[in-house]
């Protein structure tokens, strides 16, 4: 990062997530927390879950096959990912391990809670116009909500004004995914961040 107050700043909220200790007991599958990518002056900022497998080797957010899917629904919505930021709720892999077998798993609300204040600071640092929440865990952090209490396929689409920036909320990329590829999601998903391009830019 280079020397300007907001990279800075930033520099040193990534220091303290480095230096992050209080999920303990999900340090010892972590190979690297992923802090976010992008411009730290964007005006759109979309929030994942957390890291997954590929994601926590690399470092980086949306690398994998949701990443890739991502990608093009950035892409196809007229958006490249270096003009937004793309981070996540999490930013420690939560992962449950049965013998040799690492599988990912949705964060615990208190694993969420105890992480936000991260997310929190990213946000007000970069001072987006438009927050894109992808998926039921992003969602609920953004809200401020247990996990329970948010259905995104009842709230993509929808959006809510907050302080400072207009919130959006759609699917994770993961969701089409996991229904084969499903071709209306995916489409619905490019109409919600098109939605969040002229919210953010008229």
């Amino acid at each position: 990062m280079g020397g300007s107050p907001r990279l800075l700043k930033m520099k040193r909220l990534w220091n303290d997530v480095e230096a992050c200790a209080l999920c303990e007991h999900l340090l010892p599958n972590v190979t690297k927390k992923v802090f976010g990518d992008g411009n730290v002056s964007a005006d759109i900022v979309l929030v994942g879950e957390g890291p997954g497998e590929e994601e926590d080797a690399t470092g980086h957010p949306f690398v994998g096959d949701a990443g890739e899917l991502l990608t093009d629904i950035i892409a196809a919505a007229g958006l490249t990912r270096p003009e937004i930021f793309i981070c996540n709720a999490m930013k420690c892999r939560c992962c449950s391990k049965k013998g040799e077998k690492v599988k990912n798993r949705t964060p615990k609300d208190r694993e969420i809670a105890t992480c936000q204040p991260f997310l929190l600071r990213q946000l007000q640092l970069i001072k987006p116009k438009v927050i894109v929440g992808l998926g039921g865990t992003a969602i609920a952090t953004l809200k401020r909500v247990k996990l329970k209490e948010v259905r995104s396929t009842q709230l993509a689409g929808l959006t809510e004004r907050g302080k400072g920036a207009w919130y959006l909320w759609t699917y994770h990329p993961s969701y089409p995914i996991y229904r084969g590829r499903d071709v209306a999601l995916i489409d619905q998903m490019v109409g919600h961040l098109k939605k969040a391009k002229e919210m953010a830019h008229g």
